[in-house]
């Protein structure tokens, strides 16, 4: 289900007629698996008759308490596209497996019956126009996912989220991997990025809600009680200003050094995370990626590179930073 934060302080929930809202759960407000009439931002239907989902999702809405949401939507049309030049080497902690092997643009095989990639028939070239389209950093994270996947289902995370997730295309392939197992929502600061993410999660019958906000603006129940944080940030080096354009711009400028936005989230991961929570985040070599991993130690985070591959003039990294 799409949801978009209020700016009132007010305690009521708004909503537009193509979403509803069940009754309280626990003293809180419930939201509903009710199919919209426009079938575009339709929620997926939630098996409430399974005790454990259940008891799982008042866990959570003990969690968020009230929230401000009002469903809407608006337009918007920005396409730009920029070149990465120069390099940087990063040597980063990679375990003893060294550093992930480059990806395939596709998946092949389920040898160990995990899913491949989402489907994303349901998209054509107009919705790209407005939203990000999955390319190789992309196809990077899901296989890093992938790659990584004894780690999340050991952790067994109840609440899974991706900040800034576009066309839904990797928050979908995690609860896939993770069979729905646990609560996922993701952001997205573009309303037709949010309202693609919705769609493609149903499309991919994965059970997710989406709300149109800045990274975990007005939805603060959450701080520290995330597990697994996703982020694939406007990487991009471009002037500060091109920040503001809003749009399809927003998933890929990135300000100095591709660093603008990065840097506004990293002192905030300690706060969102849970005690056992992880963050995976996307670099390239513009983005300096060691000073990056030297902030993060700041704040008592170890990492490592779970991903890497060179596509065209980009080296791209994916790295997690936990606390033990």
């Amino acid at each position: 289900m799409l949801y978009s934060i209020c700016q009132s302080s007010s305690s009521s929930i708004e909503y537009d007629s193509s979403f509803k809202l069940n009754s309280k759960i626990n003293g809180t407000q419930g939201f509903s698996s009710e199919q919209g009439t426009n079938g575009v931002t339709a929620p997926i239907s939630h098996d409430k008759s399974s005790d454990r989902d259940f008891k799982k999702k008042k866990m959570l809405f003990k969690h968020l308490g009230n929230i401000n949401f009002n469903c809407q939507s608006s337009s918007s049309s920005s396409s730009s596209s920029s070149k990465i030049n120069g390099t940087q080497g990063f040597s980063g902690e990679q375990g003893s497996n060294g550093v992930a092997a480059p990806i395939r643009r596709r998946m092949s095989g389920n040898s160990n019956d995990l899913p491949n990639e989402p489907n994303m028939s349901h998209l054509g070239s107009k919705d790209y126009q407005n939203v990000y389209e999955p390319a190789q950093d992309s196809f990077l994270f899901i296989d890093a996912l992938k790659k990584d996947v004894e780690y999340l289902k050991g952790l067994r995370p109840l609440v899974a989220v991706e900040i800034g997730s576009g066309s839904g295309f990797v928050i979908s392939y995690l609860s896939m991997l993770l069979n729905n197992d646990g609560y996922f929502l993701s952001t997205d600061i573009n309303p037709i990025a949010a309202m693609t993410s919705t769609r493609t999660a149903t499309h991919n019958n994965v059970r997710l809600d989406v709300v149109n906000t800045s990274f975990l603006s007005g939805i603060d129940r959450l701080l520290g009680n995330v597990d697994v944080l996703l982020f694939n940030p406007p990487y991009v080096p471009t002037p500060s200003e091109e920040i503001e354009q809003g749009g399809i711009a927003a998933s890929w400028a990135g300000g100095i050094d591709g660093r603008e936005v990065i840097d506004k989230l990293l002192p905030q991961i300690s706060n969102i995370l849970s005690e056992k929570g992880c963050f995976y985040i996307v670099l390239v070599e513009e983005n300096k990626p060691a000073e990056v991993v030297a902030i993060m130690k700041k704040y008592n985070f170890k990492h490592k590179v779970v991903g890497y591959r060179q596509a065209f003039n980009e080296k791209l990294y994916i790295v997690k930073f936990y606390r033990s």
